[in-house]
């Protein structure tokens, strides 16, 4: 069963001798200081960000990946380069979200079904093809009830990590809002805010805050 590798900064070291591990042993060999491909060039990698916004995150790739010697650059295009790229699948790595529910369905052939991957504007950016996540996606679609829904996301999650097609980086884990305490608000659905269907103004909690 594949396990995504524990990352934080106690790890890193540990996680880049890892690294430096597989790479000598697919033939990515150190030359001084610096990487070789197979073929006796400098590894070298672009990284294409949409603007500026992301790079101190990229950053972190620059470092560490510098550290094992392999040169990083960042390319922080404008927003037409950047789409022109993507959709032509130009770019070696790339700074992205796929946004997901918490009921996966249909969506997922878009982001990771084979017939996507050669379609420029579906967001298979990886290109990736393969026959077992094309099954896991229908089963994921077709599923009869909860549980099975459940079990083929998880079931996709881990055949995508084995690929090892992305490399995670962060999630935020909560939705900042800044309010009046001057609102009551019935019992929110995991991962909403619920604003404003669910919110209301509470006479009481005004009054406190000077409200009217």
């Amino acid at each position: 069963r594949y396990t995504n590798p524990v990352g934080g900064t106690e790890n890193l070291r540990k996680n880049l001798g890892e690294a430096v591990r597989l790479l000598d042993e697919a033939g990515y060999v150190l030359q001084g200081s610096t990487r070789m491909t197979p073929e006796g060039k400098p590894f070298t990698i672009e990284i294409l960000l949409d603007g500026p916004t992301i790079e101190p995150v990229a950053e972190n790739l620059v470092t560490n990946l510098g550290r094992i010697g392999i040169g990083v650059t960042i390319r922080s295009a404008d927003s037409a380069q950047y789409q022109d790229r993507l959709r032509n699948r130009d770019f070696d790595i790339t700074y992205n979200a796929w946004g997901e529910t918490l009921s996966p369905g249909n969506e997922q052939l878009d982001f990771w079904g084979s017939a996507a991957a050669d379609t420029a504007s579906s967001r298979n950016y990886s290109g990736i093809k393969d026959p077992g996540i094309d099954a896991l996606i229908q089963k994921l679609i077709y599923a009869d009830d909860r549980e099975t829904l459940i079990a083929a996301t998880h079931a996709l999650d881990r055949v995508l990590l084995a690929h090892q097609i992305i490399i995670p980086s962060y999630a935020a884990v909560d939705e900042r809002v800044a309010m009046w305490n001057r609102f009551s608000h019935a019992k929110i659905p995991t991962y909403s805010v619920g604003f404003p269907t669910a919110w209301w103004w509470d006479e009481e909690k005004a009054a406190k805050t000077g409200g009217k």
